[in-house]
């Protein structure tokens, strides 16, 4: 049976965020074979990530989502990664479920009545690859749908697992502080220099 690692990318400043993570952490212990917490440079060290971790890795800085993800990813040793934001968590299935070949999303319930669904990668499943890094080019903005992009490109599906469920909480950030507008723009460029359209859904 091939086994999972699970990156945690989180970022607490303050007790409401701290038991936002910590609700993820805990719809994932016993569910994977190993669960890594990356510490995005949080102002102040919180002892839960380091006991209930098996792995604890603490950046000096607020590196943003992509570095802070291939961080993660650099530092798992099974066979498949499951990349989780800190503002999800687990509500049903099974994970093992998104673990194939091709990148693999849950089903998802959330509480922005804003939202669409589409294909974006707050929760996500992928073989253990230098192949599935993020390009460290973008900020946090269409990483996801660069990588997704890259993929199918090289013949590697997309899909979306119906029996695995999260919740997408509160769509906190885990980027660095700064003008989102700026970075949002900047991120879109990079994709359109990239592959020469912007990302669906924007002009």
């Amino acid at each position: 049976m091939q086994k999972i690692s699970a990156v945690v990318l989180a970022y607490s400043l303050n007790d409401d965020l701290d038991e936002m993570v910590h609700d993820c952490v805990n719809s994932l212990k016993g569910k994977v074979d190993e669960l890594i917490i990356v510490d995005n440079g949080s102002p102040k060290v919180y002892g839960w990530m380091i006991s209930e971790s098996d792995k604890y890795v603490r950046l000096n800085k607020n590196v943003g989502y992509v570095k802070g993800m291939n961080v993660g990813a650099k530092n798992a040793i099974y066979d498949h990664i499951v990349f989780v934001t800190s503002d999800t968590k687990l509500i049903s299935g099974d994970l093992r479920d998104l673990c194939n070949e091709n990148i693999c999303l849950p089903d998802m319930v959330t509480d922005n009545l804003k939202y669409t669904p589409q294909k974006d990668g707050v929760f996500y499943a992928a073989p253990n690859d230098p192949f599935f890094l993020h390009d460290e080019r973008f900020d946090f903005y269409f990483s996801d749908k660069d990588l997704f992009q890259r993929a199918e490109e090289n013949g590697i599906k997309v899909i979306r697992i119906p029996s695995v469920v999260i919740n997408h909480k509160g769509w906190e950030t885990t980027t660095v502080e700064g003008n989102k507008s700026v970075k949002y723009e900047k991120d879109k460029q990079i994709f359109f220099d990239k592959w020469g359209f912007y990302p669906e859904g924007e002009e």
